[in-house]
């Protein structure tokens, strides 16, 4: 277990993309909840119409995406993102949303909400509903993020050669300038590129091996 949870993970909560993760956790959490109605509901309970019941759930575990997004960067998050990390993050989100929707009762239900089964229940229905948003949600930004950094890569090239880092997982592929990479460091199965975008050096962690790395930039003679 402890060798799974020190793998290196990919660290998708950068604070460019802040913007975008509210938004999309917002109008995700908002929709599937809508149309599928994953847990029973008493209408008769509700003070409001279902879809603004919706949105206050939503808004909920928008709350509390950006509070763990907040202390992750406030603490100073290590510079390999780890399994471990991801599941000690996901673990404080889940939490505090089944809290939260705990809390908010009172604003949306009519009826006696402080009791303890209730509580139990809001963070069952958070553990269960927010694991399976948080798998698909997590899929799809590691393809939209990796998408993003290859027009990134395009935009900054100004007429140069941009070369094309392929990795074991097709959503960590990336495109970038050559005299942007900087240097390129083993991790276990890993590997990490370090990129140099502006001021700033960033980097990107794929699964690939280092004598398939030296195969890719074997046409550059900079490497």
């Amino acid at each position: 277990m402890n060798k799974l949870l020190d793998r290196p993970f990919p660290f998708l909560h950068e604070k460019q993309y802040l913007l975008f993760w509210l938004i999309e956790l917002f109008a995700i959490v908002i929709g599937l909840e809508y149309f599928l109605e994953p847990f029973t509901r008493n209408y008769s309970e509700h003070r409001y119409a279902y879809w603004i019941i919706c949105a206050f759930h939503s808004g909920v575990v928008t709350c509390c995406y950006l509070l763990a997004h907040l202390a992750v960067h406030l603490i100073g998050r290590p510079d390999i993102w780890r399994y471990r990390h991801e599941a000690r993050m996901t673990l404080a989100i889940l939490s505090m949303i089944g809290v939260g929707n705990f809390l908010i009762r009172d604003l949306i239900y009519d009826t006696d909400n402080w009791r303890g089964y209730l509580f139990v229940e809001e963070m069952v229905h958070g553990y269960l509903a927010g694991t399976l948003f948080y798998l698909m949600i997590i899929q799809l930004n590691t393809r939209i993020l990796a998408h993003f950094t290859v027009q990134q890569a395009e935009l900054n090239s100004t007429g140069q050669d941009v070369v094309r880092i392929e990795a074991t997982v097709a959503a960590d592929s990336f495109s970038a300038n050559p005299g942007q990479i900087l240097c390129i460091k083993s991790d276990g199965n890993y590997a990490v590129v370090y990129i140099k975008n502006g001021d700033k050096v960033e980097h990107r962690l794929i699964r690939q091996t280092m004598d398939s790395l030296e195969e890719q930039l074997s046409n550059y003679p900079i490497f």
